[in-house]
């Protein structure tokens, strides 16, 4: 009877692996395209240009490992563990980081078209240089983020909190701030063109030389609680606020 359970388990096993039907994740497998990981504690490794593409890496613990100069195009990560992780200089394009710990994450100078961190933690973030083209990001949280320098157009930032983000002067073309939380973030000298700030909280948020013409969804009491002066430029039918310029400017 035991010999007959051991031959059908075996048999079953064989006819997923012919068949192309479900393998279970391995570990132990080398990087390679395709690779899955899902579940796998890689912590603190060193996994530098490597082609990871299209690879499966959900629930698993990445900490502080170096992805840096990968290809991760196509790639998931969907409730994985990366803070402190490093994938600057990587392809990451459609990559899906959604529900990720990705606090102190590095993404400098990285390929980030398309990719999706739907209600991630990405506090610190670090996305300086690098390619949001279409990124979309609701419902995360993105604190003291440092956009310096990125390519900001098509990127969906709705609900997210972005207190403290750095996008002083940043080109932010078609993105939605849609009831965002960007208080205090930094916006100081940055290009708005068809920028959507319905319901964002506009708390002592920096908006010193920013042309608000093109933006959508401002409101009057919204505009009262941020930062201008003398060289923002604002929509038709809104007044600069009597507390204009700010005070109370700390960090």
């Amino acid at each position: 009877m035991i010999l007959k359970i051991f031959s059908t388990s075996l048999f079953y096993a064989a006819t997923l692996l012919l068949s192309g039907g479900p393998v279970m994740a391995s570990c132990q497998d080398a990087p390679g395209p395709g690779v899955d990981w899902s579940g796998c504690q890689k912590k603190q490794l060193m996994l530098t240009g490597e082609n990871f593409s299209g690879g499966t890496f959900n629930q698993g613990y990445f900490t502080s490992t170096d992805f840096s100069r990968s290809n991760l195009s196509g790639s998931h990560f969907v409730g994985a563990d990366l803070s402190r992780a490093n994938m600057s200089k990587s392809n990451l394009s459609k990559a899906s980081f959604e529900k990720v710990q990705a606090s102190r994450i590095w993404f400098e100078q990285s390929n980030l078209t398309g990719a999706v961190f739907r209600k991630s933690e990405l506090t610190r973030a670090n996305f300086k240089g690098a390619n949001l083209d279409g990124a979309a990001f609701p419902g995360s949280e993105l604190n003291r983020a440092d956009f310096e320098g990125a390519r900001l157009t098509n990127v969906d930032f709705s609900k997210a909190e972005l207190a403290r983000a750095n996008l002083a002067g940043q080109s932010i073309k078609s993105v939605d701030f849609s009831y965002a939380n960007v208080s205090r973030s930094d916006f100081h000298n940055a290009v708005l063109n068809d920028v959507r700030l319905s319901g964002a909280y506009l708390f002592l948020t920096r908006l010193e030389g920013v042309d608000l013409t093109d933006v959508s969804g401002l409101t009057q009491e919204q505009l009262d609680l941020a930062c201008g002066d003398q060289t923002t430029r604002l929509p038709p039918g809104l007044d600069v606020p009597s507390g204009w310029p700010c005070l109370d400017l700390d960090d």
